[in-house]
């Protein structure tokens, strides 16, 4: 189950991440460094382009000087406020509501 960029509980992970950072008065380039990473990494999951894993999430905030537990937890609150529109696997849903399997026939159009 993978959340759009831009959802709520998305815009607050990130909102978080970067008042973090600012609050500690580091750059980009700064956390990159204690992380051992480009500062591409950190520009990009500020932006959204990137997503963070759990580990990730883990020591990004280590180095921001902010409780993971506590950060997740907002985060959730906000998600389960407006929770999101999930992007489904593949296939197209029946008026019942139920998947229906496509392929791809011998020229590429789709089949049931």
């Amino acid at each position: 189950m993978r959340q759009k960029r831009g959802t709520p509980g998305h815009k607050k992970l990130l909102e978080s991440l970067i008042a973090a950072r600012l609050r500690r008065d580091l750059t980009q380039t700064e956390l990159a460094d204690r992380l051992g990473v480009a500062q591409t990494y950190v520009s990009k999951y500020e932006v959204g382009e990137r997503r963070l894993d759990i580990i990730e999430l883990i020591l990004v905030c280590d180095q921001l000087g902010v409780d993971p537990a506590k950060l997740v937890k907002s985060v959730a609150a906000v998600v389960r406020d407006s929770p999101p529109r999930v992007l489904g696997g593949g296939g197209r849903q029946s008026a019942r509501g139920e998947r229906k399997r496509t392929r791809r026939g011998p020229r590429g159009k789709t089949t049931q």
